[in-house]
């Protein structure tokens, strides 16, 4: 609760001295702006400084393009102008990273390296104006999108594109930074590794981020088996995502150095690999016994429901013959519980009838 009182605070302060002295701080880009973004760029409680922050989109024909840049000032603020594209289909993102000019002043936060880059998926429009890129968010977006990174940039087709964009925001909220309620409560929360495991990644990135002598420990811990040496924050990130398997308890002692996100993992003895899984129960009413597990071409899931729910685990339950839908970020999708039969109809008439199935 402080911390969030803190940030509006700060955001009001700076508002209020910007809007007396007529003076705004600057964002580069091109042509006639009609919409913007502020934000903060921050570790933990502490303000990262004059730092570069760049809005790409991305997911369409014109691949990845740059809308608008700015830089951080003492307190890590940034508002960037920008023209927003017309395709539907556009994902926003934010990356922080590369200093262009450092005043000559004492200050209070982090002045970054340049091996730290941090980042986060606003998705498709219309997106949030108020944002926090941290480690956290970082973490989101190497795991969320980790199949669409190329070299240093996110691109990649529809749908799959806007739906890793979508679920991002189960583990972290765009405006603050800090993760979801859906991460932190049942059936996440405590009853999985996930939340801990997820505070323990950004808690890595926090060490290089606080100090760049702990950077080269981070990116060694991070090179792949191909000898893919990461370059920047991000980018480790990335790799970890990718071979999770790999430096368990080298990453785990490197996530101890920095305890800025909590609750994180206590021990080695509660993960055996850095895997970001989160449980969806839909609307908590429905699924009981799920079978046979198939994706449609928007990446819906239906599952095949073995029993009739009940609230009671423990009471005698009947066999069922629904068939359950749902979206890629767990909710119920449109006529999300379907009479078996009537699921070939459904697919008959949607205009993508692929099913990719999986056994469960």
């Amino acid at each position: 609760m402080f911390n969030c009182f803190h940030r509006i605070i700060l955001r009001f302060t700076l508002l209020f001295v910007l809007l007396a002295s007529g003076i705004f701080l600057s964002s580069c880009t091109s042509g006639d702006n009609s919409d913007e973004i502020i934000g903060f760029v921050l570790s933990g409680e502490l303000p990262i400084e004059f730092t570069n922050v760049v809005l790409r989109s991305t997911g369409t024909e014109a691949g990845v393009e740059i809308l608008g840049t700015a830089q951080t000032d003492e307190t890590g603020f940034f508002r960037i102008n920008y023209n927003p594209p017309l395709d539907p289909d556009a994902v926003l993102y934010l990356t922080s990273g590369e200093i262009i000019f450092v005043p000559n002043a004492s200050t209070s936060g982090i002045t970054p390296s340049e091996q730290v880059r941090l980042a986060t998926v606003l998705g498709q429009r219309p997106v949030e104006r108020d944002v926090v890129i941290n480690e956290r968010t970082t973490v989101a977006t190497a795991y969320a999108m980790a199949q669409f990174f190329d070299e240093d940039q996110i691109d990649g087709p529809s749908p799959g594109l806007q739906n890793a964009a979508a679920i991002l925001t189960r583990l972290v909220e765009l405006d603050t930074g800090d993760t979801t309620f859906f991460l932190n409560t049942f059936p996440n929360g405590s009853s999985t590794t996930t939340q801990g495991a997820f505070n323990s990644l950004a808690n890595m990135l926090a060490a290089c981020v606080r100090d760049e002598n702990e950077c080269d420990t981070l990116f060694d811990l991070a090179t792949t088996p191909g000898e893919d040496v990461p370059g920047d924050t991000l980018m480790a990130a990335v790799n970890i995502a990718h071979f999770p398997w790999q430096n368990v308890e080298g990453l785990f002692d490197l996530s101890l150095d920095e305890q800025v996100y909590g609750p994180s993992l206590g021990s080695t003895e509660d993960i055996t690999a850095w895997i970001i899984a989160i449980r969806y129960v839909g609307n908590g009413k429905e699924i009981n016994g799920p079978g046979n597990v198939a994706f449609d071409a928007q990446g819906n899931a239906w599952i095949a429901n073995n029993y009739v729910f009940q609230d009671n685990p423990l009471d005698v339950a009947c066999g069922d013959d629904h068939v359950l839908r749902l979206t890629p970020t767990g909710e119920d999708a449109h006529q999300a519980l379907l009479i078996r039969a009537a699921v070939f109809t459904e697919l008959a008439t949607a205009s993508h009838s692929t099913l990719t199935a999986t056994s469960g």
